[in-house]
Parts: C-alpha cells; structure tokens; sequence
C-alpha cells in the first residue's frame, strides 16, 4: 500500500476512534481543582477512555500512551496510572507471522538456524515477542521477533501525528507544551526500540559492566538482525510472579519455590545493581519493571529486554548523586536544590514557590523513613513522594528530559519493590550503603579529577554553589564519619563567610589533586617536583584560610 493511502487510512482509524471514545485533551498546562469529587471522577473516568483508546488503535498509540505514563510532568497523574496499564497486556502474533519475520531477516527457512522453535511466545508485547528455542548444537535461547508491519504502521502513524501536532500548535490551546517537541522526542525514543540491533548492544553493553551479582544475556549475533534478536535463556523466575507469591504465602511461599533463597539479599542486589547502573555506568535500564527482572536461586539477578535504555551525561549524573545523597542524608534543602537541576524552566514558572513546597514535601519523607517505628511502608516510600513532588512540577510549570523520567522510572521500580516486600529490602539504608564514602574510592576520584578537566571544573562548581556543604563533607571524609549531612544557611554573616573559605575549599582540592598526580603519574621527575611543590604551597595556605 503507498504511503500516502496508508497515512489516509490510519488517519482516518484515529478520527474515528477519536469519536468512539470521546477523547478530549489530556495534556494540562494549568492547575486542576482536585477538591471537585465530580471532577476528580471525570478525568479518572476521562483517563480510562484513553487508555481503551489507544489500545485500539494499535502499536504506535500502545507505545505514545507508554510514553506519556513516564512524563508526569506533562499528564495528569491519574491519566499516567490508566495508561501504565499500557504495558501489561498484549495479543500475541501467530505462529505463522513469526516464521515469516524470522525467515525473511535471518534468509533461510526457521530449521536451518534453530532446532526447535516453540510457536506459544514465552512473552508478549506492544513492539515484539519472545520464543523459547534451541540451536542446532543444543543451546536454549530466547528469539525476540518484532510484530510484522511494525514499522511501516510506526511511520505512518508518526506522520500523521506531526500533522495533528502542529495544528494544535498553532492553535495555542496548550500553552507552553509544544505538542510537536513531544511527539519528535516520542519518535526519538520509539524508533530505537525498533532497531534490535541497538537493542542487543545495550544488552552487551549492560553485561560487560555488570556486577558479580548482576547478569544480562549472551547476545548471538549471527542469529540477530533488525527485527529478530537472539539471546541465551537464563532460568530465574521474574520479580513480578516473586511478588505474587510473596502476597499470597509470605516468606515460606517463597522458600517453596526457590528453597534457600535469601530474599533479602536478592532485593538488595537489585538495588545495588541498579545504583551502579545509573550512578556509576551513567548507563541503566530504562524499563527494569518487575516483569524484566528475573531472580535466581543463588541470589543473583538477571536483566532482560533492553529495548528502553537511559544515558546520562557526566553533569545530569552528578547532580543526581549528590539529589540521592542528599536525601539519603536528610540534607532536604540540599535535595531541593539538586532537584531543581532536572528541571527546565518556562516563561509561567514560579520557582521559589516550588522550592518551598517541595522543601516541605521532602523534609516530611525523610521523618517519616527515619522514624520507621511512627510510620507505615506507605508513609516511608519514596514514590509517594516523588509523585507529590511532580505535581508541584506541573503546578509551577517547569519541564523534565527524557534521561531524567528513565532515571525516576528506575527509581520508582526500586520503590516500588521495597512496597511489595515490607520488611525485606530498606532501600534508604541501601541508598546510604551505597554512597557511603570510603578512603579508598575517595582517593580515587580525587586522581581522576586531577586527570579529566571536565570533573575538575564540576567539582569546582561544587565549591563555589555551597561552600559550607563541600566544607563540612570534606571535614566529615576525613574523620570518616557515616553521618555526613549537612546543613544549609543563607545567613548573611554565615554565607559571606562561607565564600571567603570557598576559594580556600576549591584551592585546597586542587592542591589534593596535584598530589595525587604527582606521586601516582608516570610524569618527568621535574614535572613532579613541580606539582608536589604547588600542592604543598596550596595545602597551607587552605589551611590558614580554614582557621581563619
């Protein structure tokens, strides 16, 4: 069918289920009376009409209503809890479909490649499904196969999109949402999904950088293509069916299904893995929902589909550290303002309102995790939270990236975990494990500072934003003490003083950095001396600057 004819009838499918549902737009640019019960109900029920919506108009609006369940800073958050029902139930392709897809990507008929292939799939969903299989030397794998069509309906559906888009721009009905802005970044971030290829260098990339405790599947590149990708089956039962069991029987249901599994261990792992990921790697998983989570006997985890990836720059990974150390730490003001970082501003944005609300909403969730005695799972989790915060995101109008809703997704599964099993996973002690400084680790990143500008210049920028913090954080490493949170004061006669140390603090660093660098780097001996002499000169005069 020609593209054209094919954009008509697509169009012409979403004008009329447009129609069916009554659909109305959901986006909202301004603020909601959530006090009108009827009109709380309107919008649940609105929200609904959606979701039924966009399952009937296939692959593409599956995927654009699981786009807009990530951006809470767009929906409304009842709409984003409708839609995320999105990515829980899908009709499988046949049997005969798959043959076709496979055969025509690999160019050959299915039993030169694989000596059995199951035709029930193992999983389904929006983009593809996966059969288990075994190849001609007696391997299982698991062949992930993308539905047939998929990617010229995609296509289509986004040209019509783009057209619809630009027409409610220039009707200004959302105000400052640019409908096409979201839909060129939905583009973006589906059109990937659709290149398996990608897909299975993400699952190489996510292996080699794993933990001992984390695995992701074998890749078989020969058996791989655009929209066929063939991985190693790893046995483990998925976090999802855990979690049911666990609600149904408790620990010893557990123990009846996986005998010796310490299930404690298992969802710290989890945790620990998926802080390594962002925080460490600055390249995560950026769907780990408990159906891609496969946990193992021996208490290890297994990542699986990878289609949905999240990258973080050097800056957006700093700031988010130091967000989660801050929290972890009850440093709220300091987390308000890290927080403040992932957000863009707009031409109606009132930030010191949302500063102030959010200082509120955040001091209240670390009483309530740090009194754990006084107060329920419920009042304990974060994504509570974090949802409270996004409405102010909304309220006040301000924005959020795409890396930056991938990150919180992670987050919020974590969450969402520790909820599930109550007593089994304390994800603000593992928080505080995880960035606990040690000596070690702190030397280390001093020399890597000393060696890339870019972190120089980031931990630079530190100094000069909060001194006091960097100040007291820097004192706290050195007497290795767990607590390290600070305050934060903007006391006149505080503050002024504060940055007359901050130039001291930032030339302090330096000198620290020059050591480092001039007793650990093959550099000529002249050189060296050089180096050691300036951070001798430095390290005094910070000194004399401190007890000033």
């Amino acid at each position: 069918m020609p593209d054209a004819l094919l954009d008509l009838r697509r169009a012409g499918t979403l004008l009329w289920v447009a129609t069916k549902y009554g659909l109305a737009p959901r986006l909202r640019n301004g603020r909601r009376d959530t006090n009108d019960a009827g009109g709380a109900a309107a919008a649940s029920d609105g929200g609904v009409r959606l979701r039924l919506a966009l399952e009937s108009l296939g692959l593409t609006y599956l995927k654009f209503g699981q786009y807009l369940a990530m951006r809470q800073d767009l929906v409304a958050a009842d709409v984003a809890r409708e839609l995320q029902k999105l990515f829980e139930r899908v009709t499988p392709a046949s049997f005969e479909e798959v043959r076709a897809v496979v055969e025509a990507e690999l160019g050959g008929p299915l039993e030169q490649f694989y000596r059995e292939f199951r035709p029930e799939p193992i999983a389904a969903a929006s983009v593809a499904q996966v059969h288990a299989a075994q190849l001609l030397d007696g391997r299982r794998v698991a062949v992930k196969v993308q539905r047939p069509d998929v990617r010229r309906i995609f296509f289509a559906d986004i040209r019509n999109l783009r057209r619809f888009a630009a027409l409610v721009d220039a009707t200004g009905v959302t105000g400052t949402v640019s409908l096409s802005d979201l839909v060129e970044e939905f583009a973006v971030w589906t059109e990937r999904e659709l290149d398996f290829r990608l897909e299975a260098a993400t699952a190489d990339r996510l292996r080699a950088g794993a933990l001992p405790f984390e695995h992701a599947p074998l890749v078989y590149w020969e058996l791989t293509a655009t929209r066929v990708l063939t991985m190693d089956l790893i046995e483990g039962i998925s976090l999802a069916e855990l979690a049911q069991i666990f609600e149904s029987g408790g620990a010893p249901a557990i123990q009846a299904r996986l005998p010796g599994l310490d299930l404690h261990l298992a969802l710290k792992h989890f945790a620990m893995a998926s802080l390594h990921q962002i925080f460490e790697r600055r390249f995560f998983h950026g769907d780990p929902h408990p159906g891609n989570l496969l946990i193992r006997a021996d208490h290890s985890i297994v990542f699986v589909d990878f289609g949905i990836f999240g990258e973080l720059t050097p800056y957006e990974a700093g700031y988010l550290r130091r967000f989660i150390e801050a929290v972890a730490t009850g440093n709220v003001a300091a987390a308000v303002r890290h927080y403040m970082k992932q957000l863009t501003p707009t031409p109606e944005t009132d930030q010191r309102a949302f500063r102030h609300a959010s200082i509120q909403i955040f001091r209240r969730w670390y009483e309530a995790s740090r009194n754990a005695e006084r107060s329920t799972v419920a009042d304990r989790r974060l994504g509570r939270y974090s949802g409270e915060i996004i409405e102010q995101v909304r309220r006040y109008h301000l924005r959020m990236g795409m890396n930056t809703m991938l990150f919180w997704r992670a987050m919020d599964a974590l969450d969402s975990s520790a909820l599930r099993f109550p007593g089994y996973l304390d994800l603000l002690s593992t928080m505080r494990e995880f960035f606990e400084p040690k000596p070690s680790h702190v030397i280390k990143q001093v020399g890597d500072m000393g060696l890339d500008p870019e972190r120089a210049v980031t931990l630079a920028g530190l100094a000069r934003e909060s001194p006091g913090q960097a100040m007291k954080t820097l004192s706290a490493l050195t007497e290795r003490r767990r607590e390290w949170s600070v305050g934060w004061e903007e006391s006149g006669a505080e503050f002024r003083a504060e940055n007359r140390r901050s130039s001291a603090l930032a030339a302090g660093l330096v000198g620290l950095s020059l050591l480092v660098l001039g007793l650990t780097a093959p550099i000529d001996v002249a050189v060296r001396a050089a180096a050691l002499g300036v951070a001798s000169l430095l390290a005094l005069w910070t000194v004399a600057q401190v007890r000033d």
